[in-house]
This record gives C-alpha cells, sequence and structure tokens, in this order.
C-alpha cells in the first residue's frame, strides 16, 4: 500500500467491512471511501500456509467472522521480496488488525499490513467507541457534502491511530440510530476532548 493509504485510518465492525464492501468500490462508509482500517477480532482459527497467515476473527457484529490474511512477503514481485515472520498470535485470544478491505468473488475480507495482540481488555472496548466516534464523524461530513452539493468521496482527514477525535457536533441528525447510552458516551468523549488534547483517562 501507498503512504496515502495509511494515512486515513477508520476503526471499523467486522459487520461494517462485510455489509459494506463491494468488489468496485471497496469499503464506503457513509458515502465516503475507507483506504486503511482498524478492525478487533477473537481468532476462531489460523490456517499457517507458505506464503500467507489466515486468521478467522470475531468481533461478534452481525455478519463476523471474517476472513484475515497476512503475507508473509513485503512485495508482490517474489524476485525482490522479503520473508517476514508472522506475529505471534494464538487461537482464541482477542487481536487488533490494521490494514485494507477486499472483495473476491464471493465475499469480503481483511489484507492486513500488522496483526497484534490485545493484552488490554479495555482495548476492546476503546475500539468500539472509536468504532462509533469515526462513524459519526464520516456521516458529518456526508451530511455537509450533501448540503454543499458534494457526493462523497475519499476522505481527506482522519483520526489518526491512538488521537483524539475533537469538534463532533453530537446533536440532533448526527445522533440518529444510536441508543440513549452510547449518545451519553459520545458526549462524553466529545466534551472531554475539547477540553482536552491528551485525550480521556481511563479512571
Amino acid at each position: 500500500s501507498s503512504g496515502g493509504d495509511r494515512k486515513n485510518l477508520v476503526s471499523v465492525s467486522l459487520a461494517q467491512v462485510i455489509h459494506l464492501t463491494t468488489k468496485d468500490d471497496g469499503l464506503v462508509v457513509h458515502r465516503q471511501k475507507v483506504h486503511s482500517l482498524v478492525a478487533i477480532g477473537l481468532v476462531l482459527n489460523i490456517e499457517e500456509l507458505v506464503t500467507k497467515n489466515i486468521y478467522r476473527i470475531d468481533d461478534q457484529t452481525r455478519g463476523a467472522p471474517i476472513e484475515v490474511q497476512y503475507w508473509k512477503n513485503d512485495d508482490n514481485d517474489s524476485s525482490n521480496s522479503r520473508y517476514v515472520a508472522p506475529p505471534p498470535i494464538m487461537e482464541k485470544t482477542w487481536v487488533r488488525v490494521t490494514g485494507q478491505s477486499r472483495y473476491d468473488d464471493k465475499k469480503p475480507f481483511i489484507v492486513a499490513f500488522r496483526v497484534e495482540p490485545i493484552l488490554d481488555p479495555n482495548e476492546i472496548y476503546m475500539h468500539f467507541l472509536e468504532v462509533i466516534a469515526d462513524s459519526m464523524v464520516l456521516q458529518k461530513r456526508k451530511i455537509e457534502s450533501l448540503s454543499s452539493g458534494g457526493a462523497g468521496g475519499v476522505i481527506n482527514e482522519s483520526r489518526s491511530m491512538g488521537a483524539p477525535t475533537t469538534g463532533i457536533s453530537v446533536g440532533g441528525s448526527h445522533m440518529q440510530g444510536f441508543s440513549a447510552i452510547q449518545k451519553t458516551v459520545l458526549n462524553l468523549i466529545t466534551k472531554m476532548s475539547e477540553q482536552s488534547s491528551a485525550g480521556i483517562h481511563r479512571s
């Protein structure tokens, strides 16, 4: 992948990858193409092949599990490829996957740049909060684009992994489809992010 692709990291659920990925357009969320994604899941099984490892992961969202492919070389050209050791991942553990959504003849899957174990269970809950927050950012941009006569497109800016999302409007139409507790959490995230660039302390 090019350096530009890695600039747009969006946290997603596996349900979004499964239901919003098409063969022609890739992963599109709120009319905006997602180049690179971050997803998590419980590893159900691992298939170790000569050229790649295949992880089947499940985050308990609708449509999961999904297949994650981690290639063991860093170049499609075999003459110049360099072996990349697969990460030490075990079945029945949670992992974080950074990569791109692809579609074969039958179903979507993820090509991973990185697969790493999740050691702190709090990171699982934080990921789903980031999924909600990132989805709201994309929804807000879609609404702004439509109101100005645009039709969506490539994401120009997005949250870097681990950085707080600030300046999100969480009222009115931006909150449609969220439960009362999701609205409460999002309001808290937004309020705390606006007050401090350091994010929210778990305590």
